[in-house]
């Protein structure tokens, strides 16, 4: 076994290039994946952001200024949600299929989520 020196530390080459491979071996399989769940991520955010201040302000609860009544709504209200919503599923995104989706697969993944959002 030759060892070679790395940023000062004796690293073993052939573990050094199992790494390496392995992390390229996932990013082949998974990339494309992780970048599409990027724009569903935002889109997804958009519908539940919106959704989800809307439906506070219908409750009359959404907090703006204080004029809302129960039945209140105004696009507005939809819009400031989906501008919150789209970042944060973007970002939240590509960590729910890390974590969650890659391994029990997108269809498991979406009636779960859609019941507890």
């Amino acid at each position: 076994m030759r060892e070679f020196t790395l940023l000062r530390a004796n690293v073993d080459r052939e573990a050094y290039m199992t790494a390496g491979n392995l992390l390229t071996q996932f990013f082949v399989k998974h990339g494309g994946r992780i970048a599409l769940s990027v724009p569903i991520g935002f889109l997804g955010g958009v519908v539940c952001g919106s959704m989800v201040l809307s439906l506070c302000g219908l409750a009359g609860r959404s907090g703006t200024t204080g004029t809302e009544y129960f039945g209140y709504w105004s696009f507005g209200i939809a819009f400031l949600g989906a501008m919150h919503g789209g970042p944060l599923g973007a970002i939240l995104g590509p960590l729910g299929y890390l974590a969650v989706v890659r391994e029990i697969g997108f269809r498991a993944a979406v009636i779960p989520a859609d019941i507890l959002t």
